[in-house]
Formats: structure tokens, C-alpha cells, sequence
């Protein structure tokens, strides 16, 4: 299997040690599949660690101003670390036996402008898509003289511009499709939204012998409660516009979410209808495991401009709470119930757990609003 992934899926994920990617590691190594990583996907990983690295630099630097805010003791201030040499092709190499870097030299500049003026995919009808482009078209050069038959898994969650809009199940766009007929390319393709989609399709894998019933019955507790800890780390750092889908997804007016600048979440109540999905050896004393979860009751508080409160004010008193506005801000609150699936690494040699990532995470679709009293909560 060839194993194609966009830039997206690899943003914050910078050395590769999620659960998901060492998974995804074990089952190519296992398995001889190749990954194929356009070149200019290796600069945009790296553009955007550098633009991160800016980003952690200068909260350090602001801190001095902080410390003196508060009269803390300003010798306990940390050192700015040098920055690392990062080169992201080395992190691949690292972590994957086979791997291709994909060159986009070869791709033609004039038809490019040819595509674009047309919208042609995978630009869009605002000219649009010019790395997309970039890369597809690095993966086509590849296809074609390296003349492998292997099914293609192209895991991509910009779905807009790759897949056809009028199909049920996930296929390429019509225009890609001409691509591969006009230059003969006949390998399958398989569409994942995410990497975990495609994890679940095909690295995820049982043990033989193994007990879930006994691991389950001697880790379950602590591993709730590491997973309380990753829910409040995953939903506070949740960038704008992945907060907003959030908010869309659960029903939220789309012109309400698209006016939250800022939002921090707190646990009221925890873990409940926690469940293993499957556990798979990466290595001789690693596990991935698989589980879902949900959290009872998430405090919600958003915060937006005054304007667009005024301007949204009917839909936010009907879902929203404890509403405050000043002259810089405005804040209102709501409690949730929230599904999580996630992933872990588990060490079976000093019993511990590694890391856990959370994958996915979904507001349920009711009245997002506090009931009165006690804040008891029910379905």
C-alpha cells in the first residue's frame, strides 16, 4: 500500500509521537506499505513549526512583564531555549523505513494558471489551491514513473477540494479522476477523512491471549482520569476555527460561532459510558489502545466582541447564560455534554501510560443550556 497524507493531518504533530502516527509508524514498518510526502508539504510542516517556535519564543518573552503584573520573584524566570534544528524529512526518516519525498519541481507553471483560471480541482473557484495543486500534482509525477500498482489510501480532511460534493462515499473529484485517466494512472484510491479513519481500517489489529477484561478491570480508573486531564488540554487549546465546527456541528447558528474569539472549558462532572475499542502492539512492550468516552457536564465559556453580541443577542440569550458585557468584551456560559474518542500509548513494562491524544470530540446535538438548580444534568 502507497500511503499519502496532507499537510493538515500532520499540523501540531510536529515530531510524530502521537498515538496515532507511532500506530500508523508500526503498521508501515510491519507491513513494507511506503509513505509519500510531497516536498512541499515538508516545507509547510516545517513553515508552520517555525511560526510555532515564534510563537512559544515570545511568550517567554512577555514573561518578564508578567512577573512584574504580579511582583513574583523575576530570578525564577525560565531561559529562552536556542531553537532546534528542525528538519521535518529527518523526523519521516526517523519514524518510517519506507518513504518517498515527492518533488514538485517538474510540476508545469503554465498549466497551472490554466487549472486555477478554470477551477479546475483541487483549486477552487477563487483561484485558490495552489499548494494542493502543487502536491497532487507531485503525487501524479511520482505514480507515473515509479509505475506502482499498490492501492493509494490518500488521507486528506480537506474534503472540499479533493472529493466529489454530489457522492455518498468518499471518492476523488471528477477532476482528479480526468487526471489519473489522462495520464493512464490506474491505482485505487482510498479516501480518510482523518488518520485515525484510516487506523481504524487498517492498523488496528487484536492480541492474541490478550485479557481486556483483567487490563481493563486494573487501569480503567487511572486511564479515566489521564483522559479528564487530555479533554481539558485538547478543548482549551482548540485553535478558532476547530472550535467553531465544534459549535456548528452541535447546532449552533454558524453566524454565532464564527463571532467566538476565545473560549476555556471546565469539568462539573467526569467520565461516564467509558469503553475499550481495541488494542494493538507497536512494539514488543507498547500498546495503542483504542476507547471512547463521554463527559457528563463541560462548562462552556465563549467570549466575542461586544458588536457581535449585540447583533447575535436573541440566539445567545435563548443558549447561553451569565452573560457579561463590558466596553473591550463579551462572555456568556453554557454546560455540555461532549463524546470523545480517543488513543493511547501504553508501556506493559513499567505499567504506565505514555501519551494520550484525543481524536475526536462532539458536542451532542440538544438545547446547549444550563437547567435551573443545582446544575443537574439529564438526557
Amino acid at each position: 500500500m502507497l500511503i499519502f497524507i496532507d499537510t493538515n493531518i500532520y499540523f501540531d504533530h510536529w515530531f510524530l509521537k502521537s498515538p496515532q502516527f507511532r500506530l500508523l509508524a508500526s503498521y508501515c514498518n510491519r507491513t513494507s506499505a511506503t509513505l509519500l510526502v510531497s516536498q512541499v508539504v515538508v516545507e509547510e510542516v516545517e513553515a508552520k513549526y517555525a511560526a510555532k517556535w515564534n510563537e512559544f519564543e515570545q511568550s517567554l518573552k512577555d514573561l518578564p512583564r508578567r512577573f512584574e503584573d504580579v511582583g513574583a520573584d523575576k530570578t525564577h524566570l525560565p531561559p529562552v531555549p536556542p531553537k532546534p534544528d528542525y528538519a521535518f524529512a529527518n523526523v519521516l526518516r526517523h519514524n518510517f523505513n519506507n518513504l518517498e519525498i515527492l518533488p514538485y519541481e517538474g510540476v508545469p507553471h503554465k498549466a497551472l494558471v490554466e487549472w486555477a483560471i478554470h477551477a479546475r480541482r483541487p483549486f477552487n473557484d477563487k483561484e485558490k489551491g495552489y499548494r494542493d495543486a502543487l502536491m497532487w500534482h507531485s503525487l501524479l509525477g511520482y505514480l507515473t514513473e515509479a509505475n506502482r500498482v499498490s492501492p493509494v489510501a490518500f488521507i486528506n480532511a480537506n474534503s472540499r477540494d479533493f472529493h466529489d460534493p454530489t457522492g455518498g462515499s468518499p471518492r476523488l473529484h471528477p477532476d482528479l479522476l480526468a487526471d489519473l485517466a489522462e495520464k493512464k494512472i490506474g491505482n485505487q484510491f482510498l479516501l480518510y477523512p482523518s488518520l485515525r479513519a484510516f487506523n481504524e481500517a487498517n492498523a488496528n489489529g487484536s492480541i492474541a491471549g490478550f485479557d481486556a477484561v483483567e487490563f481493563s478491570e486494573r487501569y480503567q480508573s487511572e486511564i479515566e482520569e489521564a483522559a479528564e486531564e487530555s479533554v481539558l488540554a485538547y478543548l482549551n487549546g482548540l485553535r478558532p476555527p476547530m472550535l467553531r465546527s465544534l459549535l456548528t456541528d452541535a447546532g449552533c447558528p454558524a453566524r454565532v460561532a464564527q463571532s467566538v474569539h476565545d473560549a476555556s472549558w471546565q469539568i462539573w462532572e467526569g467520565v461516564e459510558d467509558f469503553s475499550f475499542l481495541s488494542f494493538t502492539s507497536i512494539d514488543k512492550n507498547k500498546l495503542y489502545i483504542a476507547f471512547e468516552f463521554n463527559i457528563r457536564i463541560l462548562e462552556l465559556q465563549i467570549e466575542m466582541s461586544p458588536l457581535d453580541y449585540l447583533a447575535n443577542q436573541a440566539d445567545l440569550e435563548s443558549e447561553f447564560l451569565n452573560v457579561e458585557v463590558s466596553e473591550q468584551r463579551a462572555t456568556m456560559e453554557t454546560y455540555v455534554r461532549c463524546d470523545f474518542k480517543a488513543g493511547m500509548i501504553f508501556n506493559t513494562t513499567n505499567e504506565g501510560i505514555e501519551e494520550i491524544s484525543i481524536d475526536t470530540a462532539d458536542i451532542r446535538q440538544k438545547k446547549m443550556m444550563l437547567p435551573p438548580l443545582g446544575r443537574v444534568y439529564s438526557d
